[in-house]
């Protein structure tokens, strides 16, 4: 009897210590999570501003494959940066074919009043094209892989036309609008010429903007880069050649430049996170990847009929 107590009081010691070493290490946890986010406030940093995938204004319309390079995120990062004393350069590491017209736009407006206070790099990882080359024009330095895909500057307008298949189903579409041009772009029916002119109208705008952009970002004549502005993409190694990117190399190449601009070796790298899509991953991004290689181009440029005209660049 006497024995069966001692048992069990050895096994309830026993049981005690296990889980007093399990308390200890998980205190220990996050003590060192409090000391490396202390020493994260306090270190002067270079913030990386990850901008991958699909640039969005939002969370709405977010691809099933793939990631969301969200605008409020990439803004709030920038922000953090503007703000932050101990943060002294930006590097932008972009892997993305581009976004919403509005969203590029306003991240490269972010980063402009960014650069009146700390150098901002640019890293061209797999993808900056389009919107994603927008955005990275804007930096005081542009680093890309040699065989990175750049550039693709232009524009397309497209969508699936559903009209005929309507037809073969003896299915129509009863047009029934306020305005001669509300329904313009509906998948419904096919466009008429007139229709066609007045997209061409809007497509011809934003390529001048992205144009004039470009030239000024980069300190590029405009006819020079009205000549490759023809929506073709460029390796990184022909994009340095053209001016559209200062220099190629590694994530380290552009680290060091991001460096060099700020003036300080020491500088501890620092990521803003975001969360990735529901299907992130190496296959998701392959497959995000791809999207651009099937006629992506400046982006495909959706009309949504019921919110009138709603441009969107990939």
């Amino acid at each position: 009897m006497i024995k069966g107590v001692k048992v069990q009081a050895e096994k309830k010691e026993h049981k005690w210590k296990i889980g007093t070493i399990i308390l200890l290490f998980i205190i220990l946890f996050f003590v060192l999570m409090a000391l490396s986010s202390l020493k994260e406030a306090v270190t002067d940093k270079v913030l990386v501003v990850p901008i991958e995938g699909t640039i969005s204004n939002s969370d709405e319309g977010l691809f099933l494959f793939g990631q969301s390079a969200t605008v409020p995120h990439i803004v709030s990062c920038l922000e953090r940066a503007e703000e932050d004393e101990t943060v002294k350069a930006v590097l932008l590491d972009i892997n993305s074919p581009g976004g919403t017209v509005i969203g590029s736009q306003n991240v490269a407006d972010k980063i402009s009043r960014v650069r009146e206070k700390k150098p901002v790099v640019a890293f061209i990882n797999e993808v900056g094209a389009s919107g994603g080359y927008w955005i990275a024009s804007g930096a005081d330095k542009i680093v890309a892989e040699p065989f990175s895909i750049t550039g693709s500057i232009g524009v397309t307008s497209s969508y699936l036309g559903y009209g005929g298949l309507l037809n073969n189903f003896n299915i129509t579409y009863e047009r029934l609008v306020t305005g001669e041009f509300k329904d313009i772009g509906t998948p419904y029916k096919d466009l008429t010429e007139k229709e066609e002119r007045v997209l061409m109208v809007k497509l011809n705008m934003i390529h001048e903007e992205f144009v004039n952009v470009i030239a000024e970002n980069r300190g590029m004549k405009k006819e020079d880069v009205e000549e490759i502005a023809n929506g073709l993409f460029y390796l990184g190694k022909e994009a340095k050649d053209l001016g559209l990117v200062d220099e190629l190399g590694n994530r380290e190449r552009a680290e060091n430049v991001t460096k060099e601009l700020a003036g300080d070796d020491e500088l501890l790298f620092v990521e803003c996170k975001q969360e990735g899509g529901f299907f992130s991953g190496p296959s998701a991004k392959m497959l995000a990847t791809f999207g651009y290689y099937v006629g992506k181009g400046m982006g495909d440029t959706f009309v949504k009929s019921d919110a009138g005209s709603a441009f969107q660049i990939r």
